[in-house]
C-alpha cells in the first residue's frame, strides 16, 4: 500500500449548495473543522457519518457530465494521503503516473495512466 484515500473531489458550480446537498443524503456535517482542508466561497467538505470526506470545488464555466457522453466527462479526483511525499512520488510513478504539477500547499499532483488526476499530500 502506498497510500489512504483522504477525501473525494467533486467539481461544481456551487460548492456548498452541492455539499448541502449530500448531507441531505449521506448525513454529516458540513465545512467541519479540519486541518486538512480549509474552506472558502470556493471550496466546502462533507464529513459524512460513515467517516469519508466529499468535497466539493468551484469551476468557473462548469460543464456538467452529461453520462455516458464522453464529450462531458464526469469530474472529479483523488486526494490520497502519504506518510512522505518523496517516496510517494517515486512509487506512483514507477507505477506509471506522471507528475502534473507541485502544489503551492506541497501536495504533488499527478495523473494516472489514463489521464485521471489525483493528489498525494502529506498524511
Amino acid at each position: 500500500m502506498i497510500a489512504e484515500l483522504e477525501c473525494v473531489v467533486l467539481d461544481c458550480p456551487e460548492p456548498r449548495t452541492l455539499a448541502e446537498f449530500y448531507q441531505a443524503l449521506l448525513g454529516g456535517e458540513v465545512n467541519k473543522p479540519d486541518r486538512r482542508w480549509g474552506v472558502a466561497d470556493s471550496f466546502a467538505t462533507l464529513h459524512t457519518t460513515a467517516g469519508l470526506v466529499l468535497t466539493f470545488q468551484r469551476v468557473l464555466d462548469y460543464r456538467p457530465p452529461r453520462w455516458p457522453d464522453p464529450e462531458h466527462p464526469q469530474q472529479f479526483h483523488l486526494d490520497l494521503g502519504v506518510p512522505d511525499l518523496d517516496e510517494g512520488q517515486r512509487r506512483v510513478l514507477k507505477l506509471g503516473a506522471t507528475l502534473l504539477k507541485r502544489d503551492r500547499r506541497g501536495w504533488r499532483i499527478f495523473a494516472d495512466p489514463a489521464g485521471h488526476p489525483f493528489c498525494l499530500l502529506r498524511r
